[in-house]
């Protein structure tokens, strides 16, 4: 029998326990050019966002597109190709890109986009 320690096991448990589903699409213009539905517990929003990184770079972006997005916030060379912004009101989603672009949807236990709350 093989034992797990005590953290994996809690970390499998909390995975399993999340209802509901990623929804991660890709488009080149409003073409879409991928799209796949995944558990949430199999992703953490960091992971989501770094998914986001890499399709948008693999779907269009040039090497030089990829390395400048990748430099310092502050300098000149720095391009926000890959930058990941979240939604503020709406749909609970995350984007990234432009033209390719990325888009993960939270969605609910009937494959429905989950709300933010509206707070006030």
């Amino acid at each position: 029998m093989i034992r797990t320690s005590p953290s994996r096991t809690t970390a499998r448990r909390r995975a399993e326990r999340v209802s509901g589903y990623w929804r991660i699409e890709v488009y080149d213009g409003n073409t879409p050019v991928f799209e796949r539905v995944i558990g949430q517990g199999k992703m953490t929003r960091r992971q989501i966002e770094a998914t986001l990184r890499t399709l948008v770079a693999k779907h269009g972006l040039t090497d030089d597109e990829i390395i400048d997005s990748h430099a310092k916030r502050c300098t000149r060379l720095h391009r926000g190709l890959l930058d990941v912004s979240w939604s503020k009101h709406g749909a609970m989603a995350a984007t990234c890109g432009e033209n390719p672009h990325a888009v993960a949807t939270v969605l609910d236990e009937n494959h429905r986009p989950r709300q933010i709350p509206v707070i006030g």
